[in-house]
């Protein structure tokens, strides 16, 4: 799945803020994913501003990024 990171689960339930995808279709949108596919269950990356992933171990990072 595909957050921005500032999602919360009443926006989640609502089945009309999701769509499904082939994963490839994704990948090829955005290449860079394609390393992340073997990260284990339960990763969360989040994309810095050089555009390149890193791994949110706690979600530090992404609250940092989303200003909560």
């Amino acid at each position: 799945m595909f957050f921005l990171g500032g999602e919360d689960d009443e926006y989640c339930d609502n089945a009309d803020n999701t769509s499904v995808y082939h994963l490839n279709t994704i990948a090829n949108y955005d290449q860079d994913i394609i390393p992340l596919l073997n990260a284990l269950f339960g990763a969360v990356f989040i994309r810095g501003e050089d555009r390149s992933f890193m791994e949110d171990h706690n979600g530090e990072k992404i609250k940092r990024y989303l200003r909560f």
